[in-house]
């Protein structure tokens, strides 16, 4: 059996659905033709030591556990089964000010922690990741050498200057907080992959003196392509993640409510519609769980970013503040799922999911280590609100 689990990086819950039943999302209606929606998928908003908090039982020292609706600690959840303030990656020094639309202090998710790393030592499954975002600061010159950087053009193609890009440049999901499972990895593509084309990538960072770019991220039909390459190429059974982020891109600078944050949901959708494709030509949909979700909400009409012209060429200096806020829209989320309809769940307990849905590992090509984590993983139970260790 495949597993394709794809990501859509602040795909509003409430925003799919109305674009659900509006009919402008086809290729998900395809997938609930056979499957199910379920949009109480939660991100428990505080958990001290593993355990999910009541809000009436929070109290002002738990500003440390604070499950953020952001991109990092949403995969890091997704990813791992285990909740973002036991792994690490976002902490918060005493008395410093809590960046509630980034997070604090990234770090690198800890080795052997994620469902890459536990499928991979299977043995028995490839393991694939497509992502369309990566922080990458080499100098344009040697872009450009590369082939990966042609110029800036295009009225998608906004910028950020000055103090954006610290918080940008530390913000390079997928091979930043995830570094630990590149070498887990058969098939890994982001934005720094040398064979990224003309016309794939959104140029939309860079400082004043143009001579670094800050966050490079890929069209979806870019990925798209990626992932049904890697699927096309597989002679055993995979396991693939792929990142879409035309709707965080879009939201933080149209806002949610914008024509603009719309169609990036639906050409996530086209891109969707091409990894179907690839699965209904091969014959292998029916032996694929093909789930669809996101990493965090985002808030309902939220303000766009204050851009300017300068040169002719847009620009802003700070993003709007799409997601991050402790509220339903950012905590709330939505699956899609082609073989059932699952429960109510915790967004932590999706990698348990994962797990328990594999087959057991043939002897002949698992390690005594492997089968030892694959029972764990068959023996995991949906609890929403269980402890993570």
């Amino acid at each position: 059996m495949n597993v394709i689990l794809i990501s859509i990086d602040a795909a509003r819950a409430g925003r799919v659905i109305e674009m659900l039943q509006a009919g402008q999302l086809p290729n998900m209606q395809r997938v609930l033709q056979s499957g199910g929606f379920r949009s109480e998928i939660v991100i428990s908003p505080f958990t001290v030591n593993g355990v999910p908090k009541a809000p009436g039982d929070i109290l002002p020292e738990d500003i440390a556990y604070f499950e953020q609706a952001v991109t990092d600690p949403g995969h890091a959840r997704m990813l791992t089964g285990d909740y973002a303030a036991n792994l690490g990656i976002c902490t918060q020094a005493a008395g410093q000010q809590y960046d509630y639309h980034c997070g604090n202090n990234y770090a690198v998710v800890p080795a052997g922690r994620t469902i890459l790393e536990r499928i991979h030592q299977r043995g028995d499954m490839a393991v694939g990741v497509c992502c369309s975002r990566r922080a990458d600061t080499r100098p344009l010159a040697t872009l450009a050498a590369l082939g990966l950087f042609t110029g800036f053009a295009g009225e998608d193609e906004i910028y950020a200057v000055g103090a954006m890009l610290d918080r940008v440049a530390s913000h390079g999901f997928f091979s930043t907080t995830f570094a630990n499972t590149l070498p887990s990895l058969d098939y890994f593509f982001d934005s720094s992959s040398l064979d990224v084309l003309p016309g794939e990538a959104y140029w939309n960072f860079y400082n004043d003196s143009r001579a670094y770019v800050a966050s490079v991220e890929l069209r979806a039909s870019a990925v798209a392509q990626r992932a049904v390459t890697f699927m096309d190429a597989q002679t055993k059974p995979y396991f693939l993640f792929v990142h879409f982020c035309e709707p965080d891109l879009f939201g933080h600078i149209y806002g949610e409510g914008s024509t603009q944050y719309r169609q990036s949901l639906a050409t996530c959708d086209q891109a969707i519609g091409a990894i179907l494709d690839s699965l209904d030509a091969s014959g292998k949909y029916s032996d694929t769980l093909l789930i669809i979700t996101t990493d965090h909400g985002a808030e309902l009409d939220s303000l766009p970013a204050p851009l300017e012209i300068r040169n002719g060429r847009k620009v802003f200096t700070q993003a709007g503040n799409l997601h991050g806020q402790l509220d339903a829209d950012n905590h709330n989320l939505f699956m899609l799922n082609n073989r059932e309809q699952l429960a109510s769940m915790d967004q932590a307990d999706l990698a348990d999911y994962i797990m328990s849905s594999l087959p057991p590992v043939p002897v002949s090509s698992s390690s005594s280590a492997g089968l030892v984590l694959v029972a764990m993983g068959l023996g995991a139970v949906l609890l929403l609100g269980k402890k993570k260790t």
